[in-house]
């Protein structure tokens, strides 16, 4: 990409800069440009979107137009991140453990392999 100034809002959405007000990685995305970033489809977006507000994907709307900041949505999607088996976690948190802190039990990887490979007496 050259570095002279964008002439027109096409150009700057051809090349990826349109919206970029505050820094590179944090722009304002329409709902499609969202769904290309996170795989997901436009209609979940309007889903999350429609959520109550403690639960919604934020955005702005400047007129009928829905925008969302592309930090705010990785922040926003970092909430339902989970390790394992969903109902696994909940039961470690009902007995008072935090999923997330306990030692991993497993033997390395190498010893699995090797056991796996090994004849059966």
């Amino acid at each position: 990409m050259s570095d002279r100034p964008v002439k027109d809002r096409n150009e700057a959405q051809r090349f990826g800069t349109a919206g970029n007000l505050h820094g590179l990685g944090d722009e304002y995305l329409t709902l499609s440009q969202l769904a290309a970033y996170s795989k997901i489809s436009a209609r979940q977006l309007r889903n999350y979107l429609a959520l109550p507000p403690g639960q919604a994907l934020p955005c702005y709307r400047p007129g009928r137009k829905v925008l969302v900041r592309r930090s705010e949505f990785d922040t926003w999607f970092a909430r339902y991140r989970q390790r394992g088996k969903p109902v696994l976690a909940r039961v470690l948190r009902e007995l008072g453990l935090d999923p997330e802190r306990l030692p991993d039990t497993r033997p390395p990887r190498a010893l699995r392999d090797s056991a796996e490979k090994a004849p059966a007496r």
